[in-house]
């Protein structure tokens, strides 16, 4: 997972910086992003195929079945879940460019990429070494919440400062680093800087509901997350501000954040009480 990042983030900046080199403004930047989004699924894909042709000869009709009524909240609601996610990530770029103007969405899309790709690289690569712990932890009976409290203490200590300088002085950033025209990208990371915090410190627990049983209650919150994501850019929409829209939008998604960040410590805390009365 975290090489496919690392492919969609050099497929990405390369379409973008082959776009500021012809000058095709903001509609290279939303190629860009589209485009490293697809390079990623490829490389998931070949991947996939080409780690488990063993497995792959292995699988028969009957045993596909099997597993389907073994794991069936897997499909029923996680992949309707990460369906919604995808979505919902991308309504930004959607109402920027169908309703304002492909540069407005080419400034948030320059913003967004620069400050979420690095945070997903480092935030990919420390949930899959939680989650392996975890689950040996969970599976052999042991306590979980000191492991989870000293990884967010942790990653707090680590980006707390950077993103306090990158919030105060990301337009000036922005137009030292892309030129003057991109001075309102850093203008757009300062509102949703602390949306993309709160969720950088979430994102690594977020495979909790899975190991608990919890995932349709996981698929109902990003519904309701879409839902409340589709309306803050209706917002800004029929107000023709795109400044409201994204600041409602970035509030919207803080929210649904800090409360999964608490449903996760509270789903490690009633794991760890069941051990304590048991």
């Amino acid at each position: 997972m975290a090489v496919s990042k690392i492919v969609q983030s050099l497929s990405s900046s390369g379409v973008k910086l082959g776009g500021g080199f012809f000058q095709v403004g903001g509609g290279g930047l939303i190629a860009g992003t589209l485009f490293g989004q697809m390079m990623s699924a490829i490389f998931l894909f070949a991947r996939f195929q080409l780690n488990n042709k063993k497995w792959l000869r292995l699988l028969s009709i009957s045993r596909i079945k099997e597993m389907l009524i073994k794991y069936i909240f897997f499909p029923k609601f996680t992949m309707f879940h990460i369906l919604c996610n995808s979505i919902s990530a991308g309504l930004p770029i959607f109402a920027f460019s169908r309703y304002f103007s492909t540069h407005q969405a080419g400034l948030y899309s320059l913003g967004y990429s620069m400050v979420f790709i690095p945070l997903s690289l480092f935030s990919v690569s420390v949930e899959q070494v939680l989650y392996q712990n975890i689950s040996v932890k969970v599976n052999s009976n042991q306590k979980i919440m000191p492991l989870l409290k000293d990884t967010i203490k942790t990653i707090v200590l680590l980006v707390i400062i950077p993103f306090i300088v990158v919030f105060v002085f990301a337009p000036t950033i922005f137009g030292f680093l892309f030129g003057p025209e991109w001075y309102g990208s850093g203008v757009l990371v300062q509102i949703i800087l602390p949306w993309l915090l709160i969720a950088f410190l979430a994102s690594p627990l977020s495979f909790l509901p899975n190991i608990f049983g919890k995932q349709k209650k996981a698929m109902f919150i990003e519904i309701i997350s879409f839902v409340l994501k589709l309306a803050a850019l209706s917002i800004g929409v029929y107000y023709s501000s795109l400044k409201t829209g994204l600041v409602l939008f970035s509030a919207a998604s803080f929210l649904i954040a800090g409360y999964c960040l608490v449903w996760y410590f509270r789903l490690a805390y009633i794991h760890d009480n069941k051990l304590k009365s048991s």
